[in-house]
């Protein structure tokens, strides 16, 4: 069994006290201390990526773990890049498995991918409950809306009007 060497780690830059270690393991400092905690890692159903919840400018936030290390690793802003695990296995993230490429112009985040989508089924569904803002269904989308992504909005559309017939 490997021993835990903090001199190991790489602090993520712009999140604060979090850190990624060789391991492609997140750790958080404890109390500016010389204590470290493993960050659970979860996956969504929708993503094959682990993510860990981390805390920027007093705000959780969702990140996936391949992201940080790399990020932490390469000094780069993860935003800019595409990153691509070398052996194919999603659930490696050490940073030698990890392969960086510069996104092109013409690469669409993942949100503009969905937001033309979004307005297009939005007005399907508009139409389908007769622009009756107080429905049922309109109070639930608003909701998905409000709190999930994009790509969880886009879905949830795209599922209510799949089963609806509309589309």
């Amino acid at each position: 069994m490997e021993t835990f060497d903090r001199k190991l780690m790489k602090k993520i830059p712009g999140y604060g006290n979090y850190y990624a270690y060789k391991n492609g393991r997140i750790y958080s400092r404890i109390n500016s201390g010389e204590g470290y905690r493993q960050l659970g890692e979860y996956r969504l159903p929708y993503s094959k990526y682990l993510s860990v919840y981390v805390y920027r400018n007093k705000t959780k936030e969702g990140v996936q773990v391949h992201k940080l290390v790399a990020s932490a690793y390469r000094k780069i802003n993860y935003k800019k890049f595409n990153i691509f695990h070398k052996d194919k296995n999603l659930m490696n993230n050490e940073p030698k498995n990890l392969l960086i490429r510069k996104k092109t112009e013409d690469e669409k985040t993942e949100t503009d991918v969905y937001k033309n989508e979004i307005k297009d089924y939005e007005a399907i569904l508009k139409n389908f409950i007769n622009y009756d803002y107080n429905s049922i269904i309109w109070n639930e989308y608003k909701t998905v809306k409000l709190k999930r992504s994009a790509r969880m909005v886009y879905n949830w559309l795209k599922v209510f009007l799949l089963a609806k017939k509309l589309i």
